[in-house]
């Protein structure tokens, strides 16, 4: 028991130190979604798709195969509960390998 208490604590602590919490409450969220670009006045261009881990009303974690650098501008395509795709505008706040081909996104939603 004492091992997996240290070794939560230290997962914790680490995470503490290298992601930017967001500061409202996360809501587990499991669930594809897709990411992508809008070039030059076409429509939603696919890039890859991700997997939604968890969502507040400010931004998503995701996992994702291609690492994203912090700052950069995606869109995010969903399901809403009405069964709707919907389209976002989200900033990549922080990218981390987190398994050869996979990386955990930290993302803020873009509203306009």
């Amino acid at each position: 028991m004492l091992a997996i208490v240290n070794l939560v604590s230290g997962i914790f602590e680490d995470e503490q130190k290298h992601i930017r919490q967001r500061s409202d409450t996360r809501y587990a969220y499991h669930a594809p979604v897709t990411l992508g670009a809008q070039i030059a006045g076409a429509e939603f261009v696919e890039i890859c798709p991700a997997w939604a881990l968890d969502i507040s009303y400010n931004g998503m974690g995701l996992l994702a195969e291609p690492e994203f650098a912090p700052g950069e501008r995606l869109q995010m395509r969903f399901t809403d509960l009405s069964k709707e795709q919907q389209t976002v505008t989200i900033k990549v706040m922080f990218s981390a390998r987190v398994l050869p081909g996979t990386h955990r996104l930290g993302v803020v939603f873009e509203f306009e």
